[in-house]
Protein backbone atom coordinates (compact mmCIF):
# COMPACT_ATOMS: atom_id res chain seq x y z
CA UNK A 1 0.00 0.00 0.00
CA UNK A 2 2.86 2.08 1.13
CA UNK A 3 4.60 1.43 -2.47
CA UNK A 4 1.33 2.29 -4.45
CA UNK A 5 1.05 5.87 -2.83
CA UNK A 6 4.95 6.29 -3.76
CA UNK A 7 4.54 5.28 -7.16
CA UNK A 8 1.36 7.51 -7.31
CA UNK A 9 3.41 11.04 -5.83
CA UNK A 10 5.99 10.34 -8.03
CA UNK A 11 3.42 9.93 -11.03
CA UNK A 12 1.56 13.64 -10.05
CA UNK A 13 5.59 15.11 -9.49
CA UNK A 14 6.58 13.63 -13.52
CA UNK A 15 3.12 14.59 -14.47
CA UNK A 16 3.53 18.58 -13.32
CA UNK A 17 7.44 18.53 -14.50
CA UNK A 18 5.94 17.24 -18.15
CA UNK A 19 2.77 19.86 -17.54
CA UNK A 20 5.82 22.70 -16.51
CA UNK A 21 7.56 21.45 -20.24
CA UNK A 22 4.26 21.81 -21.96
CA UNK A 23 3.72 24.81 -21.45
CA UNK A 24 6.90 26.43 -22.56
CA UNK A 25 6.90 23.90 -25.46
CA UNK A 26 3.55 25.22 -26.49
CA UNK A 27 4.81 28.93 -26.01
CA UNK A 28 7.83 29.32 -27.09
CA UNK A 29 7.35 31.41 -29.79
CA UNK A 30 5.93 33.67 -27.62
CA UNK A 31 9.17 33.07 -25.61
CA UNK A 32 11.85 33.29 -27.84
CA UNK A 33 10.54 35.90 -29.96
CA UNK A 34 9.30 38.10 -27.07
CA UNK A 35 12.83 37.91 -25.20
CA UNK A 36 14.75 38.67 -28.44
CA UNK A 37 12.62 41.59 -29.03
CA UNK A 38 13.54 42.93 -25.65
CA UNK A 39 17.43 42.24 -26.39
CA UNK A 40 17.19 44.06 -29.82
CA UNK A 41 15.20 47.49 -28.29
CA UNK A 42 17.70 47.51 -25.30
CA UNK A 43 20.33 46.91 -27.42
CA UNK A 44 19.03 50.09 -29.81
CA UNK A 45 18.58 52.02 -26.38
CA UNK A 46 22.19 51.03 -24.92
CA UNK A 47 24.40 51.13 -28.03
CA UNK A 48 22.60 52.75 -30.95
CA UNK A 49 20.43 56.08 -29.52
CA UNK A 50 23.60 57.47 -27.69
CA UNK A 51 25.35 57.37 -30.83
CA UNK A 52 22.38 59.15 -32.96
CA UNK A 53 21.22 61.80 -30.14
CA UNK A 54 24.02 62.47 -28.03
CA UNK A 55 22.06 64.52 -25.69
CA UNK A 56 19.76 61.27 -25.00
CA UNK A 57 22.78 59.43 -24.00
CA UNK A 58 23.69 58.00 -20.45
CA UNK A 59 26.95 58.03 -21.50
CA UNK A 60 29.49 60.12 -19.30
CA UNK A 61 33.13 60.99 -18.47
CA UNK A 62 35.79 60.55 -15.81
CA UNK A 63 37.76 63.79 -16.22
CA UNK A 64 40.70 64.07 -13.44
CA UNK A 65 42.17 67.51 -12.46
CA UNK A 66 45.69 67.84 -10.51
CA UNK A 67 45.77 71.06 -8.85
CA UNK A 68 49.01 72.34 -7.35
CA UNK A 69 49.04 74.18 -3.95
CA UNK A 70 51.85 77.07 -3.63
CA UNK A 71 53.23 77.25 -0.16
CA UNK A 72 54.44 80.21 1.73
CA UNK A 73 57.95 81.17 2.32
CA UNK A 74 59.17 78.99 5.04
CA UNK A 75 59.85 82.03 7.17
CA UNK A 76 56.81 82.97 7.63
CA UNK A 77 55.04 79.63 8.33
CA UNK A 78 55.75 79.95 11.86
CA UNK A 79 54.12 83.17 12.34
CA UNK A 80 50.47 81.40 11.59
CA UNK A 81 48.96 81.11 14.63
CA UNK A 82 47.92 77.45 13.62
CA UNK A 83 51.28 76.19 14.67
CA UNK A 84 50.36 74.03 11.94
CA UNK A 85 53.92 73.30 9.14
CA UNK A 86 53.45 76.13 5.81
CA UNK A 87 52.68 73.21 3.54
CA UNK A 88 49.69 71.41 5.24
CA UNK A 89 48.33 74.51 6.61
CA UNK A 90 47.69 76.09 3.16
CA UNK A 91 46.54 72.52 1.89
CA UNK A 92 44.12 72.43 4.39
CA UNK A 93 43.16 75.94 3.31
CA UNK A 94 42.33 74.85 -0.05
CA UNK A 95 41.04 71.21 0.66
CA UNK A 96 38.14 73.54 2.91
CA UNK A 97 37.77 76.02 0.08
CA UNK A 98 37.43 73.21 -2.67
CA UNK A 99 34.65 71.21 -0.42
CA UNK A 100 33.07 74.28 0.71
CA UNK A 101 29.26 73.58 -0.34
CA UNK A 102 27.99 77.00 -0.25
CA UNK A 103 30.85 78.20 -2.83
CA UNK A 104 29.91 75.54 -5.02
CA UNK A 105 26.19 75.52 -4.85
CA UNK A 106 26.44 79.16 -6.17
CA UNK A 107 29.37 77.84 -8.81
CA UNK A 108 27.02 75.15 -10.20
CA UNK A 109 24.42 77.81 -10.32
CA UNK A 110 26.11 79.37 -13.43
CA UNK A 111 27.89 76.29 -14.96
CA UNK A 112 24.86 72.68 -13.76
CA UNK A 113 28.21 70.65 -15.31
CA UNK A 114 26.71 67.34 -13.80
CA UNK A 115 23.20 68.34 -15.82
CA UNK A 116 22.09 67.06 -19.39
CA UNK A 117 19.65 69.60 -20.11
CA UNK A 118 20.83 72.39 -16.98
CA UNK A 119 17.57 72.50 -15.09
CA UNK A 120 18.02 73.00 -11.85
CA UNK A 121 15.32 72.15 -8.88
CA UNK A 122 13.16 75.88 -7.84
CA UNK A 123 13.22 74.50 -4.66
CA UNK A 124 16.20 75.90 -2.50
CA UNK A 125 16.01 72.56 0.22
CA UNK A 126 16.03 70.35 -3.13
CA UNK A 127 18.80 72.38 -4.84
CA UNK A 128 20.96 72.49 -2.08
CA UNK A 129 20.29 68.49 -1.33
CA UNK A 130 21.49 67.99 -5.01
CA UNK A 131 24.57 70.10 -4.42
CA UNK A 132 25.65 68.25 -1.23
CA UNK A 133 24.90 64.27 -3.20
CA UNK A 134 27.91 65.31 -5.71
CA UNK A 135 30.31 65.65 -3.15
CA UNK A 136 31.86 61.62 -3.07
CA UNK A 137 29.81 60.89 -5.97
CA UNK A 138 29.86 63.07 -9.06
CA UNK A 139 33.07 64.55 -7.39
CA UNK A 140 35.89 63.54 -5.02
CA UNK A 141 38.30 65.67 -3.69
CA UNK A 142 41.46 64.36 -2.19
CA UNK A 143 44.76 64.82 -1.47
CA UNK A 144 47.81 63.67 -3.27
CA UNK A 145 51.34 62.45 -2.53
CA UNK A 146 52.90 65.43 -3.38
CA UNK A 147 51.30 68.10 -1.58
CA UNK A 148 48.38 68.85 -3.85
CA UNK A 149 44.59 67.93 -4.63
CA UNK A 150 43.22 65.28 -6.74
CA UNK A 151 39.71 66.24 -8.35
CA UNK A 152 37.88 64.08 -9.96
CA UNK A 153 34.25 64.88 -11.82
CA UNK A 154 32.33 62.07 -13.70
CA UNK A 155 30.59 64.60 -16.09
CA UNK A 156 27.63 63.76 -19.15
CA UNK A 157 29.33 63.56 -22.40
CA UNK A 158 27.36 66.54 -23.32
CA UNK A 159 29.35 68.83 -21.42
CA UNK A 160 32.59 67.99 -22.46
CA UNK A 161 32.99 71.14 -23.50
CA UNK A 162 32.18 72.73 -20.58
CA UNK A 163 34.28 71.42 -17.82
CA UNK A 164 37.54 73.25 -17.99
CA UNK A 165 35.64 76.78 -17.70
CA UNK A 166 33.98 75.30 -14.25
CA UNK A 167 37.16 74.03 -13.04
CA UNK A 168 38.77 77.70 -13.84
CA UNK A 169 35.86 79.02 -12.17
CA UNK A 170 36.38 77.00 -9.13
CA UNK A 171 39.77 77.16 -9.20
CA UNK A 172 39.53 80.53 -8.84
CA UNK A 173 36.51 80.74 -6.52
CA UNK A 174 39.35 78.58 -4.00
CA UNK A 175 41.78 81.26 -4.59
CA UNK A 176 39.55 83.83 -3.37
CA UNK A 177 38.41 82.04 -0.23
CA UNK A 178 42.65 81.23 0.42
CA UNK A 179 43.23 84.83 -0.09
CA UNK A 180 40.82 86.07 1.96
CA UNK A 181 42.14 84.19 4.94
CA UNK A 182 45.50 84.16 4.68
CA UNK A 183 46.54 87.74 3.35
CA UNK A 184 45.17 89.72 6.29
CA UNK A 185 47.11 87.57 8.46
CA UNK A 186 50.40 88.28 6.31
CA UNK A 187 49.38 92.01 6.36
CA UNK A 188 49.45 91.35 10.35
CA UNK A 189 52.27 89.64 10.40
CA UNK A 190 54.18 92.69 8.72
CA UNK A 191 52.21 95.45 10.60
CA UNK A 192 53.68 93.60 14.10
CA UNK A 193 57.01 93.26 12.29
CA UNK A 194 57.84 96.91 11.62
CA UNK A 195 56.47 97.61 14.97
CA UNK A 196 59.11 95.65 16.40
CA UNK A 197 61.84 96.73 14.42
CA UNK A 198 61.15 100.59 15.18
CA UNK A 199 61.07 99.86 19.08
CA UNK A 200 64.31 97.84 18.36
CA UNK A 201 65.80 100.33 16.37
CA UNK A 202 65.23 102.81 19.25
CA UNK A 203 67.65 100.56 21.92
CA UNK A 204 70.41 99.79 19.42
CA UNK A 205 71.24 97.05 22.68
CA UNK A 206 73.84 94.61 21.02
CA UNK A 207 71.58 91.80 21.55
CA UNK A 208 68.38 93.37 19.78
CA UNK A 209 70.87 93.58 16.25
CA UNK A 210 70.15 89.70 15.15
CA UNK A 211 66.49 90.14 16.01
CA UNK A 212 66.16 93.27 14.03
CA UNK A 213 67.98 91.06 11.04
CA UNK A 214 65.30 88.28 11.43
CA UNK A 215 62.69 91.13 11.60
CA UNK A 216 63.71 93.01 8.29
CA UNK A 217 63.68 89.51 6.70
CA UNK A 218 60.58 88.58 7.67
CA UNK A 219 59.37 91.70 6.62
CA UNK A 220 61.13 91.36 2.98
CA UNK A 221 59.83 88.21 2.81
CA UNK A 222 56.49 88.98 3.89
CA UNK A 223 55.93 91.94 1.05
CA UNK A 224 57.62 90.17 -2.26
CA UNK A 225 55.11 87.34 -1.36
CA UNK A 226 52.23 89.99 -1.50
CA UNK A 227 53.17 91.68 -4.21
CA UNK A 228 54.47 88.51 -6.50
CA UNK A 229 51.90 86.02 -5.68
CA UNK A 230 48.22 86.36 -6.75
CA UNK A 231 47.47 82.95 -6.32
CA UNK A 232 47.51 79.64 -3.71
CA UNK A 233 46.16 76.64 -6.27
CA UNK A 234 46.57 76.09 -9.54
CA UNK A 235 45.84 73.70 -12.33
CA UNK A 236 48.86 71.27 -13.12
CA UNK A 237 49.11 69.83 -16.91
CA UNK A 238 46.25 68.91 -19.18
CA UNK A 239 43.48 67.00 -17.52
CA UNK A 240 42.63 62.96 -17.41
CA UNK A 241 39.82 61.59 -19.57
CA UNK A 242 38.51 58.17 -19.39
CA UNK A 243 34.80 57.01 -20.38
CA UNK A 244 32.98 56.15 -17.17
CA UNK A 245 32.36 52.90 -17.30
CA UNK A 246 28.53 51.48 -18.18
CA UNK A 247 27.94 48.61 -17.82
CA UNK A 248 26.32 48.15 -21.27
CA UNK A 249 27.07 44.49 -22.01
CA UNK A 250 25.91 43.59 -18.47
CA UNK A 251 22.66 45.56 -18.48
CA UNK A 252 21.85 43.91 -22.01
CA UNK A 253 22.58 40.92 -20.66
CA UNK A 254 20.10 41.08 -17.37
CA UNK A 255 17.48 42.66 -19.47
CA UNK A 256 17.31 39.39 -21.51
CA UNK A 257 17.11 37.38 -18.48
CA UNK A 258 14.58 39.93 -17.19
CA UNK A 259 12.75 39.69 -20.80
CA UNK A 260 12.59 35.52 -20.76
CA UNK A 261 11.67 35.38 -17.21
CA UNK A 262 8.31 37.68 -17.53
CA UNK A 263 7.14 36.30 -20.88
CA UNK A 264 7.65 32.63 -19.53
CA UNK A 265 5.32 33.95 -16.51
CA UNK A 266 3.20 35.24 -19.34
CA UNK A 267 2.92 31.54 -21.59
CA UNK A 268 1.93 30.34 -17.50
CA UNK A 269 -0.63 32.66 -17.58
CA UNK A 270 -2.31 32.29 -20.82
CA UNK A 271 -1.62 28.53 -20.31
CA UNK A 272 -4.04 28.98 -17.06
CA UNK A 273 -6.12 30.98 -18.88
CA UNK A 274 -6.92 28.58 -21.82
CA UNK A 275 -7.55 25.56 -19.06
CA UNK A 276 -10.06 27.73 -17.38
CA UNK A 277 -12.08 28.21 -20.71
CA UNK A 278 -11.87 24.48 -21.20
CA UNK A 279 -13.54 23.66 -18.17
CA UNK A 280 -16.82 24.62 -17.56
CA UNK A 281 -16.85 24.02 -14.20
CA UNK A 282 -14.41 26.25 -13.23
CA UNK A 283 -15.29 29.11 -15.96
CA UNK A 284 -18.27 29.01 -14.04
CA UNK A 285 -17.19 29.26 -10.78
CA UNK A 286 -14.92 31.87 -11.92
CA UNK A 287 -17.67 33.87 -13.54
CA UNK A 288 -19.96 33.80 -10.34
CA UNK A 289 -16.91 35.42 -8.32
CA UNK A 290 -16.58 37.92 -10.95
CA UNK A 291 -20.51 38.84 -10.71
CA UNK A 292 -20.26 38.71 -7.03
CA UNK A 293 -17.52 41.18 -6.50
CA UNK A 294 -19.09 43.84 -8.65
Amino acid sequence: MENQIENNTNNEDEISLIDLFAVLIRYRKLIVIGTLVVSFLVGVYLFIVPVLFPSFSGAKYVVSYSIGVDSLPSMLASEFSTGKDNGNYILQLAVSSFTNPQSFSALYREQPIFSRDGKLPDNKVEFNKMVSDFFGKDITIAENKVGGIDIVLEIPVVNEDKVDSFMSAFIAAANKQISDSVLPQLTSVVSVAQQSAIAGANSMKEENIAAMLDLQLLINSANRFLAENVSFVHQVGEPFVVPSAQGRLTKLVIATFAGFFVFVFIAFVLNAIRNVKADPQVSKVISDAWKAGK
